[in-house]
């Protein structure tokens, strides 16, 4: 008979709908709409029945504040929310400065620290030529190299990030070498689960669910959401 351990669970969320969804003209760290904290909020009541060892968000305004949703309801008190500069939307100019961690508090209560990764030695690597989208992909293989660094043998993990690096990021979780080899739109708060597990001695890397928003439709809440993906 086959064992399989589960070793770690990284789950993934989209911020919720922020300004910048709704308007082209709010800059590159837009608030969160009235409907977006509602869809924050929503998301943060389904993972109330399980506690993060870590929360880690972008540092821009919308995915801090979705974590934040997450944190304050989490089971046994308010969890803190690390803060992770790599987790940022590609095309933030290389310019910006995140807001300063007291100033993001006043937004995000459960805001702890910033997060900066030291990269390992051996990490995956891509080719120049490839462009931007490896570039991204190749930030998305770091990130990923330092969460399962940092957590094995941790149980859950909620990652709040954005639409564009959000692909990137379960394509690394997934060992998929090039960007084109995985390509779905991840909705306002749409939960995405990866797992790490042994399975009969061997490790294994598998895809738990993607982009379900059952939050949202359970609430009514389906303005911007297609049909197919309410699981």
């Amino acid at each position: 008979m086959k064992e399989c351990i589960f070793r770690m669970n990284l789950y993934f969320a989209r911020h919720a709908q922020s300004m910048g969804n709704i308007a082209a003209d709010n800059g590159c760290d837009p608030p969160l709409t009235e409907l977006g904290r509602t869809q924050a909020r929503l998301l943060g009541e389904r993972l109330s029945v399980l506690r993060f060892d870590a929360i880690i968000a972008s540092p821009l305004i919308r995915a801090a504040e979705t974590a934040n949703a997450v944190a304050e309801r989490q089971p046994g008190g308010a969890a803190p929310v690390e803060l992770l500069p790599d987790l940022m939307e590609c095309g933030t100019p290389p310019s910006f400065v995140p807001q300063p961690l007291e100033a993001l508090r006043r937004i995000c209560p459960t805001a702890c620290a910033y997060t900066i990764p030291t990269p390992a030695g051996g990490g995956e690597s891509l080719p120049e030529e490839y462009g931007d989208a490896a570039n991204m992909l190749a930030r998305a293989y770091r990130v990923i190299g330092y969460l399962r660094r940092r957590f094995s043998g941790s149980e859950n993990i909620l990652i709040v990030t954005h639409g564009t690096f959000l692909t990137s990021l379960i394509s690394a979780a997934l060992r998929f070498s090039l960007p084109e080899h995985f390509n779905y739109s991840h909705d306002n708060t749409g939960l995405s689960l990866v797992r790490y597990l042994i399975d009969n001695g061997s490790p294994h890397t598998k895809l738990g669910f993607l982009n379900d928003v059952a939050h949202l439709y359970r609430a009514g809440l389906t303005e911007g959401v297609p049909l197919e993906h309410a699981l």
